[in-house]
């Protein structure tokens, strides 16, 4: 074999090499659509529920089915050492939450996970859901996963 031969069989190998990578490179970057079912819903994040009609109507018009719901707010106290909830849900007509899915929302300060440690999270997570169960019964809210 001569140097020639060899130099035409790496070249082909190359060519190869590069026609695959090129292929593969084209291959990998097709876009595979799936259908996405996109659901409209919303946060509502005031404590108190007041829906007016005009967006009960815009509510059913675009067929909202789930409202993320703020429940309440969480908030570290000096005065206690401990974080408390604050600004709790209150929901004056029960009957309107009644036809959609609730997710419930919690805002919690920065604060509540800078001064309490690991098991004071863990006490604090066992609280909030706890009250979340007892709001959900008292304001006439779905239940919930």
């Amino acid at each position: 074999m001569n140097k020639n031969s060899t130099r035409v069989n790496c070249s082909k190998r190359q060519s190869l090499l590069y026609l695959l990578l090129t292929f593969i490179t084209f291959w990998s970057c097709t876009e595979q659509r799936e259908t996405r079912r996109v659901e409209p819903s919303f946060y509502y994040w005031k404590s108190v529920v007041r829906i007016t009609s005009f967006e009960l109507n815009r509510l059913n018009s675009l067929r909202v089915k789930t409202i993320y719901l703020k429940f309440f707010d969480v908030d570290y106290s000096d005065a206690t050492g401990t974080p408390v909830p604050k600004a709790k849900l209150d929901v004056r007509d029960k009957s309107l939450l009644s036809d959609y899915q609730i997710i419930p929302t919690i805002f919690i300060t920065n604060e509540c996970f800078q001064k309490i440690d690991s098991p004071g999270i863990i006490i604090l997570a066992d609280k909030i859901y706890r009250l979340i169960k007892d709001l959900s019964k008292t304001t006439g809210t779905r239940t919930f996963n």
